[in-house]
């Protein structure tokens, strides 16, 4: 389980937007999605944890939201999300 930080989003419109993407992905699984934040659960398969999180992020992006994941399945942020 990894959780996305959602900017960008202040309605339910926009939390629907982001349950599409999300929807749209094999194996993955919606957890809470609220304005600003979303926890998803996958099944990344041959992809690889950090490929799916940066292809789900790139999905949230084309719809016009800045996202970053901020926590992984160990609560810890990735290495990319911590740099300056």
């Amino acid at each position: 389980m990894f959780t996305v930080r959602i900017e960008g989003t202040s309605c339910q419109h926009c939390v629907q937007s982001v349950r599409g993407v999300l929807s749209s992905f094999d194996g993955v699984e919606i957890g809470r999605i609220q304005p600003c934040r979303a926890q998803v659960l996958c099944d990344p398969g041959d992809m690889g944890i950090d490929a799916m999180r940066d292809t789900i992020c790139d999905a949230i992006r084309d719809e016009g939201f800045t996202a970053v994941v901020v926590t992984s399945a160990a609560g810890m942020m990735p290495a990319d999300a911590a740099a300056p």
